[in-house]
Formats: C-alpha cells, sequence, structure tokens
C-alpha cells in the first residue's frame, strides 16, 4: 500500500502491521496488534471493531506496543493471546485473549497492570458498533448478572450506553 492510501485511510503515511484473518463459525475478523477489525457473519456487519484502550488524562490513546502473540487454530475457531504494554508514565503491561468458537462465540479479555501510578481518564474495553445499529433493540447483561433490554442511541454522546457490561446480544 502507497503512502498517500495510507494517510487516507490510517491518518499515517507510516507502514501498517498486517492483520491477522481469523474465523469462527460464520464470522470472520481481523486481528491488528490488540484491536479486532470489523466482524462480519452472512454478509452483515456484526460490529465495528473491539480493543482493550488507555486513554490518558488528555484523552490520548497511545497505541500499545506488541510484545508477543501467539495465534492457535482450532477446529471452525481460533485462540489468541497478546503480550504488550502501553508506553504511558510508569507502562502499563497488558494481557489480551481472545477466543473464537464454531458457534460464532467470540470472547475478547483484557487486563491491564500499571508498573506504578498512572492517571487515566478511562481503561478498559471499546466495542464500536456498526451505524446501523442505531435504533435497534439490544440486550445487556451487566457484570452482576442482571440483564436489561434496550436500543441502541441515534446519536452518540460523550458517555457509554451502557455500563458494567458483561455481554452484549443485538441482532445484525
Amino acid at each position: 500500500m502507497d503512502p498517500a492510501t495510507r494517510r487516507l485511510l490510517f491518518g499515517t503515511d507510516e507502514p501498517v502491521e498486517p492483520a491477522l484473518e481469523l474465523t469462527a463459525g460464520p464470522l470472520s475478523v481481523q486481528l491488528r496488534g490488540i484491536r479486532l477489525l470489523a466482524a462480519h457473519a452472512h454478509g452483515h456487519e456484526v460490529w465495528h471493531g473491539v480493543a482493550f484502550l488507555y486513554r490518558d488524562t488528555d484523552w490520548g490513546t497511545p497505541e500499545p506496543v506488541l510484545d508477543s502473540v501467539m495465534h492457535e487454530p482450532t477446529p471452525n475457531g481460533f485462540r489468541v493471546l497478546v503480550s504488550a504494554h502501553i508506553p504511558a508514565g510508569p507502562g502499563i503491561d497488558l494481557r489480551i485473549e481472545i477466543e473464537g468458537d464454531a458457534n460464532g462465540r467470540i470472547r475478547y479479555e483484557g487486563a491491564a497492570i500499571a508498573r506504578g501510578d498512572v492517571d487515566t481518564n478511562r481503561t478498559g474495553l471499546c466495542l464500536i458498533h456498526p451505524q446501523a445499529c442505531a435504533g435497534r433493540r439490544v440486550q445487556v447483561l451487566h457484570a452482576d448478572g442482571r440483564h436489561s433490554a434496550s436500543t441502541f442511541p441515534r446519536l452518540i454522546a460523550p458517555w457509554p450506553p451502557f455500563m458494567s457490561v458483561r455481554g452484549i446480544r443485538h441482532e445484525f
């Protein structure tokens, strides 16, 4: 890819690391760094992306540096373990585990361990749904075991639409 195209697509003319193609049953997705890019099933975008992000006090998002990536294909699925670190303050170590199965379920789990005191505006999973979800029904499984029914917001707000989320189920 030439520098002009990289600048248009990624905002930089620096080379972009290659993506790892992953499939889990009917789902196909790419992993680039610690980010899962758009997931598709049966020709539809299920989500636009997911990553474990650190936002500093100025809402900057330093790009994690990969230390190691281990990919294990499984029958109709995959398992990926990623070790990385975020070059912020005293540093933050990341461990990401991603699994996909034959039923099209993907589990993305992340843990961050700061090497000292770190200021943050937000640290954790960030899941971006496609624009086509706006106004559609969603079921949310919360960390305390509660289930709630809602709809995706039609307008973007500066706060997350759902909190303490363990799982999300929606039509695509």
